[in-house]
């Protein structure tokens, strides 16, 4: 099963022609789980029927794998594309916010906000702005 930063080992993408159409499918879409396995199906059969060789069956297993990976990654990760990255800063700027008020009724302006700053905080932090922060890490 691959994914944008871990292809598999049928990865379209590497394998396409420079000049290659092609339609690739998102686990964010309800529909991909299925359409891969309605993939997988037909070029079962085409194997069976001596159409396709019999080493596609690894090509068929890994599909049939994706489309558990994708379930499983919608099912997780649901709504998550649809945050757009002007509300992913409203909402950091609106945690941070709620840790500002927090330390002034605590004691008043006097406790740095990072030594306030509660672990579930940073991990919705963390939440929002990793898939734009990690890539740029290598770097």
């Amino acid at each position: 099963m691959g994914s944008k930063t871990n292809p598999a080992k049928f990865d379209c993408y590497a394998n396409a022609l420079p000049d290659e159409p092609m339609f690739i499918l998102l686990a964010r879409d309800p529909f991909a789980p299925a359409l891969v396995r309605s993939w997988a199906n037909e070029r079962e059969q085409r194997i069976g029927s001596g159409v396709r060789p019999i080493e596609d069956r690894a090509m068929v297993a890994e599909a049939r794998e994706c489309a558990e990976a994708m379930e499983k990654w919608r099912s997780e990760n649901d709504g998550k594309w649809r945050l757009s990255d002007s509300k992913r800063l409203a909402t950091i700027a609106e945690i941070i916010l709620r840790i500002d008020n927090r330390c002034m009724a605590v004691d008043g302006p006097v406790t740095p906000t990072s030594d306030e700053i509660m672990e579930k905080e940073i991990s919705e932090i963390w939440a929002l702005c990793k898939d734009f922060i990690a890539p740029n890490l290598a770097k």
